[in-house]
Protein backbone atom coordinates (compact mmCIF):
# COMPACT_ATOMS: atom_id res chain seq x y z
CA UNK A 1 0.00 0.00 0.00
CA UNK A 2 1.52 3.55 -0.72
CA UNK A 3 1.57 6.42 1.53
CA UNK A 4 0.43 9.60 0.02
CA UNK A 5 2.95 12.50 0.10
CA UNK A 6 2.01 16.01 0.08
CA UNK A 7 4.11 19.14 -1.21
CA UNK A 8 4.28 22.03 1.72
CA UNK A 9 3.42 25.35 0.84
CA UNK A 10 6.93 26.22 -0.20
CA UNK A 11 7.59 23.15 -1.59
CA UNK A 12 4.28 23.69 -3.53
CA UNK A 13 5.79 27.20 -5.13
CA UNK A 14 9.19 25.43 -6.48
CA UNK A 15 6.72 23.28 -8.84
CA UNK A 16 5.13 26.60 -9.97
CA UNK A 17 8.16 27.75 -11.55
CA UNK A 18 9.02 27.63 -15.60
CA UNK A 19 10.30 23.86 -16.14
CA UNK A 20 13.47 26.21 -18.66
CA UNK A 21 14.44 28.10 -15.37
CA UNK A 22 17.14 26.89 -13.00
CA UNK A 23 16.56 27.06 -9.78
CA UNK A 24 18.86 27.79 -6.47
CA UNK A 25 17.04 26.91 -3.48
CA UNK A 26 18.57 28.39 -0.30
CA UNK A 27 17.70 29.94 2.79
CA UNK A 28 18.02 28.60 6.28
CA UNK A 29 18.57 24.65 7.50
CA UNK A 30 15.39 22.76 7.82
CA UNK A 31 13.06 24.45 5.03
CA UNK A 32 12.44 21.43 3.11
CA UNK A 33 14.63 22.21 0.29
CA UNK A 34 15.96 18.35 -0.67
CA UNK A 35 12.11 17.08 -0.48
CA UNK A 36 11.53 19.65 -3.24
CA UNK A 37 14.02 18.37 -5.28
CA UNK A 38 12.51 15.58 -4.95
CA UNK A 39 9.38 16.78 -6.07
CA UNK A 40 11.04 18.14 -9.00
CA UNK A 41 12.92 14.95 -9.87
CA UNK A 42 9.27 13.04 -9.72
CA UNK A 43 7.65 15.30 -11.90
CA UNK A 44 10.48 15.42 -14.40
CA UNK A 45 10.46 11.13 -14.92
CA UNK A 46 6.56 11.34 -14.91
CA UNK A 47 6.23 13.61 -17.84
CA UNK A 48 8.95 12.58 -20.03
CA UNK A 49 9.43 9.34 -19.17
CA UNK A 50 12.29 7.84 -20.99
CA UNK A 51 13.45 11.05 -22.37
CA UNK A 52 14.21 11.59 -18.51
CA UNK A 53 17.53 11.32 -17.39
CA UNK A 54 18.29 12.36 -14.18
CA UNK A 55 21.53 13.58 -11.95
CA UNK A 56 21.67 13.78 -8.69
CA UNK A 57 24.73 14.87 -6.85
CA UNK A 58 25.43 14.94 -2.72
CA UNK A 59 29.21 15.41 -1.29
CA UNK A 60 28.63 12.69 1.29
CA UNK A 61 27.96 8.97 0.43
CA UNK A 62 25.87 8.31 3.69
CA UNK A 63 23.48 11.49 3.35
CA UNK A 64 23.40 10.29 -0.81
CA UNK A 65 21.88 7.39 0.85
CA UNK A 66 19.63 9.07 3.23
CA UNK A 67 18.48 11.40 -0.29
CA UNK A 68 18.17 7.74 -2.20
CA UNK A 69 16.01 5.93 0.95
CA UNK A 70 13.53 9.41 1.30
CA UNK A 71 13.43 9.30 -3.05
CA UNK A 72 12.49 5.76 -2.77
CA UNK A 73 9.73 6.38 -0.65
CA UNK A 74 8.48 8.87 -3.23
CA UNK A 75 8.98 7.06 -6.39
CA UNK A 76 7.05 4.16 -4.90
CA UNK A 77 3.85 6.35 -3.48
CA UNK A 78 3.67 7.29 -7.47
CA UNK A 79 4.94 3.95 -9.06
CA UNK A 80 4.06 1.22 -6.17
CA UNK A 81 6.99 -1.27 -6.25
CA UNK A 82 7.49 -1.25 -9.66
CA UNK A 83 10.96 0.90 -9.11
CA UNK A 84 14.13 -0.46 -10.10
CA UNK A 85 17.45 0.54 -7.90
CA UNK A 86 20.95 -0.92 -8.34
CA UNK A 87 22.82 -0.23 -5.59
CA UNK A 88 25.86 -0.85 -7.24
CA UNK A 89 25.55 1.97 -10.16
CA UNK A 90 23.37 3.46 -7.58
CA UNK A 91 20.71 3.79 -10.57
CA UNK A 92 16.59 4.29 -10.17
CA UNK A 93 15.30 3.04 -12.94
CA UNK A 94 11.33 3.37 -13.37
CA UNK A 95 8.78 1.42 -15.04
CA UNK A 96 8.32 4.68 -17.86
CA UNK A 97 11.81 4.57 -18.71
CA UNK A 98 13.22 6.92 -16.91
CA UNK A 99 16.69 6.70 -14.93
CA UNK A 100 17.85 8.46 -12.18
CA UNK A 101 21.74 8.53 -11.21
CA UNK A 102 23.02 9.51 -7.94
CA UNK A 103 26.64 9.94 -7.26
CA UNK A 104 28.54 11.44 -4.34
CA UNK A 105 31.13 14.01 -4.78
CA UNK A 106 34.05 13.85 -2.10
CA UNK A 107 36.53 14.86 -4.90
CA UNK A 108 36.33 16.98 -8.00
CA UNK A 109 37.54 13.58 -10.23
CA UNK A 110 34.60 11.69 -8.64
CA UNK A 111 32.27 14.51 -10.48
CA UNK A 112 34.09 14.34 -13.47
CA UNK A 113 33.89 10.57 -13.74
CA UNK A 114 30.20 10.60 -13.42
CA UNK A 115 29.84 13.32 -16.05
CA UNK A 116 31.72 12.44 -18.51
CA UNK A 117 30.45 11.64 -22.15
CA UNK A 118 26.78 11.79 -20.22
CA UNK A 119 23.57 13.52 -21.32
CA UNK A 120 20.97 14.62 -18.59
CA UNK A 121 18.21 16.56 -18.60
CA UNK A 122 17.81 17.10 -14.90
CA UNK A 123 20.66 17.97 -12.92
CA UNK A 124 20.29 18.65 -9.08
CA UNK A 125 23.06 19.41 -6.88
CA UNK A 126 21.64 18.93 -3.32
CA UNK A 127 24.76 20.22 -0.86
CA UNK A 128 25.62 22.53 -3.20
CA UNK A 129 27.26 24.88 -0.51
CA UNK A 130 30.12 22.53 0.61
CA UNK A 131 31.36 21.48 -2.34
CA UNK A 132 33.21 20.67 -4.96
CA UNK A 133 33.96 23.87 -6.10
CA UNK A 134 31.51 26.31 -7.78
CA UNK A 135 33.67 25.87 -10.68
CA UNK A 136 33.13 21.78 -10.70
CA UNK A 137 29.84 22.11 -10.73
CA UNK A 138 29.42 24.59 -13.86
CA UNK A 139 30.71 22.18 -15.43
CA UNK A 140 28.00 19.85 -14.61
CA UNK A 141 25.80 22.30 -17.04
CA UNK A 142 27.70 20.80 -20.15
CA UNK A 143 26.33 17.50 -19.70
CA UNK A 144 22.68 19.41 -20.45
CA UNK A 145 21.73 17.61 -23.39
CA UNK A 146 18.34 16.00 -24.84
CA UNK A 147 15.38 16.77 -26.89
CA UNK A 148 12.03 17.27 -26.36
CA UNK A 149 12.48 18.12 -22.54
CA UNK A 150 13.42 21.16 -21.06
CA UNK A 151 16.96 21.09 -19.84
CA UNK A 152 17.94 22.27 -16.17
CA UNK A 153 19.76 23.14 -13.59
CA UNK A 154 18.54 22.85 -9.63
CA UNK A 155 20.91 23.84 -6.92
CA UNK A 156 19.85 23.23 -3.38
CA UNK A 157 22.29 24.17 -0.44
CA UNK A 158 22.22 25.47 3.39
CA UNK A 159 24.15 28.78 4.56
CA UNK A 160 27.97 28.30 4.65
CA UNK A 161 30.26 25.67 3.55
CA UNK A 162 33.07 26.62 0.77
CA UNK A 163 31.39 27.85 -2.04
CA UNK A 164 28.49 29.85 0.26
CA UNK A 165 30.33 33.44 -1.02
CA UNK A 166 29.82 32.08 -4.27
CA UNK A 167 26.43 30.61 -4.68
CA UNK A 168 25.18 33.96 -2.42
CA UNK A 169 27.07 36.47 -5.16
CA UNK A 170 25.39 34.60 -7.92
CA UNK A 171 22.09 33.85 -6.98
CA UNK A 172 20.94 36.01 -3.96
CA UNK A 173 22.97 39.31 -3.54
CA UNK A 174 20.85 41.64 -5.80
CA UNK A 175 18.22 39.08 -6.74
CA UNK A 176 14.20 39.50 -5.58
CA UNK A 177 13.00 35.69 -3.91
CA UNK A 178 10.66 34.54 -6.97
CA UNK A 179 11.76 36.75 -9.77
CA UNK A 180 13.62 35.60 -12.47
CA UNK A 181 17.47 37.03 -13.71
CA UNK A 182 19.20 35.69 -16.53
CA UNK A 183 22.69 34.60 -15.80
CA UNK A 184 25.44 33.62 -17.73
CA UNK A 185 23.26 32.87 -21.04
CA UNK A 186 20.45 30.95 -18.79
CA UNK A 187 17.33 32.25 -16.92
CA UNK A 188 17.50 31.24 -12.68
CA UNK A 189 15.00 31.80 -10.05
CA UNK A 190 16.38 32.35 -6.34
CA UNK A 191 14.09 30.28 -4.18
CA UNK A 192 14.42 30.66 -0.20
CA UNK A 193 13.02 28.99 2.62
CA UNK A 194 12.83 29.03 6.06
CA UNK A 195 12.00 26.55 8.99
CA UNK A 196 8.72 27.67 9.34
CA UNK A 197 7.71 26.56 6.21
CA UNK A 198 8.48 23.12 6.87
CA UNK A 199 5.59 21.67 9.00
CA UNK A 200 6.72 18.31 9.10
CA UNK A 201 10.14 18.75 11.17
CA UNK A 202 9.93 17.28 14.65
CA UNK A 203 9.94 19.78 17.83
CA UNK A 204 13.22 18.66 18.96
CA UNK A 205 15.12 19.81 15.25
CA UNK A 206 13.44 23.26 15.87
CA UNK A 207 14.68 23.36 19.39
CA UNK A 208 18.14 23.03 18.17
Amino acid sequence: MSVEIRPTPFQTQVLTVPEDHFMFLGGGRGGGKSMAVQFLILRHCDQYKNRARVLVTRRRLKSLGQFAEELRQLLRSAYGRDIAYNQNDAMFRLPNGATIQLTHVESASALSDVAQGMSYTLIACDEAGEGPSIEVIDQLGMSLRGHGTPLRMVLAGNPGGANHGALAERYVTGCEPWVPFEFEGNTWVYAPSRLDDNPHLPEAYRKN
